[in-house]
């Protein structure tokens, strides 16, 4: 190989990795975490296999904390479990098998599942118990109850709606803090947002949305000229929208006056940037792809509110 600029010498990489198949990382997991006792002892060492291929080539000094380890596990089940899925599929004679294991420091079990499992069923993890009025459980169909939704990196399927349509039914007060409402695709993400407002609440119910976020120039005057814009096009549909600007604001959250809180880790936006205008994934959101974060859903006692 040959280049007019600077290049990496093949054969040193080569040694490199040569030197590394010696190394054996196959049980370092085992200081954090424990395997389910259903999964075979075939799939267990596919799992350990490929956790030590994938320490030796992202820490090859073999140094990692639990969260890092952690990371490299969830990665080498799923690839397993993608196998599994599929065997079961070609042979009915394979079993279904748990791929879970259990947080040695803190008891708690882990399910991992596959990116296109999530993607079509969904996962949803509990958040701690929490009395909901009976009145409030059921909207749209949906099971409403205090959760923590998990999405991952490039996953798709993913809406403001199936995220939060349900929750900001019967609300008439939304304030939204999110201190990154600056550049056209988070403003477009605020008008996103709104839409679902306008679409969950009754023709006849005057809605106040108010938005707490930061800004500063060159981005302020052209921000505020937007935001007016935004208040003259929500009004006829009876949401008034306010906004204020504080420096000193970081988390990201949706607070309503209907009995629930919704912490948003990123904020609105969860979106992965599109191709373009003429990508069809810029006007649908379940065509588009995530970022990684977390959202939480609380019910929150009326008299706290």
């Amino acid at each position: 190989m040959f280049t007019s600029g600077y290049g990496f010498i093949v054969d040193h990489l080569a040694e490199v990795l040569r030197e590394l198949r010696k190394e054996d990382h196959t049980q370092t997991y085992r200081k954090f975490f424990e395997l389910s006792d259903s999964i075979t002892t075939r799939d267990k060492d596919s799992v350990a296999k490929t956790f030590s291929g994938l320490v030796k080539v992202v820490f090859p000094d073999g140094e990692l904390t639990e969260d890092e380890a952690q990371v490299l596990l969830d990665a080498a089940i799923e690839a397993r479990k993608r196998v599994k899925q599929q065997l079961v599929k070609m042979d009915e004679t394979f079993e279904e098998v748990d791929f879970s294991y259990k947080v040695l420091s803190s008891g708690i079990r882990k399910e991992v599942e596959t990116l296109e499992v999530e993607e079509t069923y969904g996962i949803r993890k509990s958040a701690p118990e929490t009395e909901v009025p009976a009145s409030e459980k059921k909207s749209a169909g949906i099971q409403m109850e205090p959760v923590q939704k998990r999405i991952r990196d490039n996953q798709s399927g993913i809406s403001y709606d199936n995220l939060l349509g349900a929750f900001l039914a019967g609300a008439t007060n939304i304030r939204l803090t999110d201190p990154y409402i600056r550049f056209p695709y988070q403003i477009r993400n605020l008008m996103e947002f709104a839409r679902l407002v306008a679409q969950k609440k009754d023709v006849d119910t005057e809605v106040k949305l108010h938005l707490v976020t930061f800004n500063e120039e060159p981005h302020l005057e052209d921000t505020k000229k937007a935001f007016s814009e935004i208040a003259d096009s929500l009004e006829p549909l009876g949401i008034f929208f306010t906004w204020e600007f504080n420096p000193l604001i970081h988390d990201r959250s949706i607070d309503m006056n209907n009995g629930w809180k919704i912490l948003l880790g990123r904020g609105l936006d969860i979106f992965q940037k599109t191709n373009g205008r003429y990508d069809i994934a810029e006007y649908y959101q379940e065509k588009r792809q995530c970022k990684s974060c977390e959202i939480t859903l609380l019910s929150i006692p009326k008299f706290l509110m």
